[in-house]
């Protein structure tokens, strides 16, 4: 009898000791603090979870595929704060989840045996595996983690056949706007000077808008849908010949969750550099982003090379 009493004792002291440690390690993870940009990546994950709930809950989504896209979200924000936390950097990389079976959406060459999918393959020097969730028991799928590699730039536009989301004919549409070209006034001459003709490399190349290759549309939150919101947003980015798009915000917004939906969209543009003489060159250009009640659009405005805006404040 005393020999129960005893362990019982000590259990019960076992199980009060391990109460304060485990209390830590749970205050320690509330207090983790990101910055604005990763903050405001994680808060559109929220977002997307929060509609993927509305739209199962209206019927608009069956079950297998609110799973699926759950799923999907959940493991990309998980990734994204493990680098947030590990490198300290404010920063959210271009990652993409993506269960084995949608590989073919990111427009790769050849297909990939199941053996070959393994963390840390290189997929054609364009994706490279960073993480592979095994399909439990409920899940007949495995779930990858990609990361985008950076792509030297070489002046020749990329010839591999782009990843396609949804039908470029029918929803992405890019137009160049052309900017004014008014005759620049010149200067009278006077007795001691010459008149001469400005030659015409002086005179204002011109530049080729970026070029969408494929996106991600953006889909109605339920505040806007349920208020029947309609109209455009302008999102102004800036498109790098390295292929990465950086400092986008609003510059026209509609409100209702659309304007990050927008922003997000613009994030993951997947595009040609604009072209300068021949030459990939940064640009910054703005994004028209549709909402109707019946289909949403993205189309390229106006773009203007990078140099010619570095007075700008950012």
């Amino acid at each position: 009898m005393m020999l129960v009493l005893g362990l019982a004792i000590i259990l019960s002291a076992a199980l009060c000791g391990a109460t304060p440690l485990s209390g830590a390690v749970a205050a320690q993870r509330k207090q983790v603090s990101y910055g604005p940009a990763v903050s405001a990546f994680l808060t559109g994950i929220d977002e997307e979870l929060n509609e993927l709930e509305y739209q199962l809950r209206r019927d608009e989504i069956i079950r297998a595929d609110y799973e699926r896209a759950k799923q999907r979200l959940t493991i990309l924000r998980r990734f994204v704060e493990r680098y947030a936390v590990e490198t300290g950097k404010d920063i959210v990389p271009e990652y993409q989840a993506l269960a084995e079976d949608e590989l073919k959406t990111l427009g790769l060459g050849k297909e990939y045996k199941a053996e070959d999918l393994i963390a840390g393959a290189e997929l054609e020097g364009r994706w490279k595996i960073i993480g592979v969730q095994p399909a439990g028991e409920r899940k007949t799928v495995r779930f990858l983690v990609l990361e985008r590699l950076q792509q030297p730039a070489t002046g020749v536009a990329q010839t591999t056949r782009p990843r396609r989301v949804i039908d470029p004919l029918d929803v992405i549409e890019t137009i160049i706007i052309p900017e004014p070209t008014a005759p620049i006034p010149q200067p009278q001459p006077t007795n001691t000077e010459a008149k001469v003709e400005a030659p015409p490399e002086a005179q204002k190349l011109s530049l080729q808008a970026p070029r969408l290759l494929s996106v991600i549309l953006p889909e109605y939150t339920g505040r806007a849908r349920d208020r029947k919101i309609e109209g455009e947003v302008i999102v102004l980015a800036m498109f790098q010949r390295d292929g990465k798009i950086k400092g986008a915000r609003v510059e026209k917004g509609l409100g209702f969750g659309l304007d990050e939906r927008a922003v997000e969209t613009v994030k993951r543009l997947s595009f040609l550099p604009a072209q300068l003489e021949g030459k990939d060159v940064d640009a910054r250009a703005r994004i028209i982003v549709g909402f109707n009640l019946e289909k949403v659009y993205v189309y390229v405005g106006a773009a203007e090379t990078g140099d010619a805006l570095q007075g700008e404040k950012q």
